[in-house]
């Protein structure tokens, strides 16, 4: 388990599943940072942000808005 100091308020298997898609804590800011940046922009903005995630993660990105939307 990874040290969960910035996200105490999720579950460990939910930042289990953040830290295995984007690396580490740095990763895991980063790509939330991307997606709170984009959120009212627009659908074609929220798909570049998910394409750009998708490419970084070798498609882990998807995977984990597939796993969390169950």
């Amino acid at each position: 388990m990874h040290n969960n100091s910035v996200f105490g308020d999720l579950k460990s298997d939910e930042a289990e599943l953040l830290y295995s898609a984007y690396g580490d804590e740095t990763g895991v800011q980063c790509a939330l940072s991307l997606q709170e940046f984009v959120k009212d922009a627009g659908s074609y903005s929220r798909r570049l942000v998910d394409d750009l995630l998708d490419q970084i993660t070798g498609g882990d990105h998807s995977r984990l808005l597939f796993q969390l939307t169950q």
